[in-house]
């Protein structure tokens, strides 16, 4: 698993679902808080697979295009 840029930030395109369900997380300003954010998506989601981050120019992200599902 690649993690990607923040899909919902609140600096962001914050979505009225991810307010109500209090998923409130500001884009990553450093790869070490980007790192936090991804292994709280791998522990919150219980994914049992090895995590990567994409690096601050968003190299995979632009490769592979993560839309319009980011899976």
């Amino acid at each position: 698993m690649i993690y990607i840029q923040e899909a919902h930030a609140t600096d962001g395109w914050q979505t009225d679902s991810n307010v109500k369900d209090k998923i409130l997380i500001a884009n990553p300003k450093s790869l070490e808080e980007r790192g936090s954010v991804a292994h709280s998506c791998v522990r919150n989601l219980k994914i049992n697979l090895p995590a990567l981050l994409d690096d601050f120019q968003n190299s995979v992200e632009a490769a592979y295009t993560g839309w319009p599902d980011r899976l």
